[in-house]
């Protein structure tokens, strides 16, 4: 079973360039993997710049096996965002901004961004 999410990163502008993410997209999954990974600027436009993956631990991407429209979005605001995350049957959508990773669950407390370093405190 997967467990869809988005990732994305903050534009200066207040826009949100993303990419979809198939597998392990619950905090302790792809969270886990951005905060201890992906905690810069230019390793997150990396990530972004290969587009649509698979799964963030094997770091296989879309592009890799030859599928077309994967590249990254651009949502205009944290609204738009959440709406691209739950259009793309995400459950989850990640968004760093001010140097921090926050997720926010689409299913549950919509629009509530959080940061994911505390919710994994929670859970461990």
């Amino acid at each position: 079973m997967s467990t869809r999410s988005r990732i994305g990163i903050q534009n200066e502008n207040g826009s949100i360039t993303s990419i979809y993410c198939h597998y392990d997209g619950y905090p302790e999954g792809v969270g886990k993997e951005l905060v201890e990974k992906f905690n810069s600027p230019v390793k997150i436009n990396d990530l972004l710049s290969k587009g649509d993956m698979s799964s963030i631990h094997s770091n296989e991407h879309y592009k890799d096996r030859g599928e077309n429209n994967v590249d990254a979005i651009v949502s205009a605001n944290e609204q738009a965002y959440v709406k691209d995350t739950e259009q793309s049957w995400g459950e989850y959508a990640y968004l760093f901004r001010n140097g921090e990773w926050e997720v926010c669950p689409i299913y549950g407390s919509r629009n509530q961004f959080s940061l994911v370093k505390s919710l994994l405190k929670q859970v461990a």
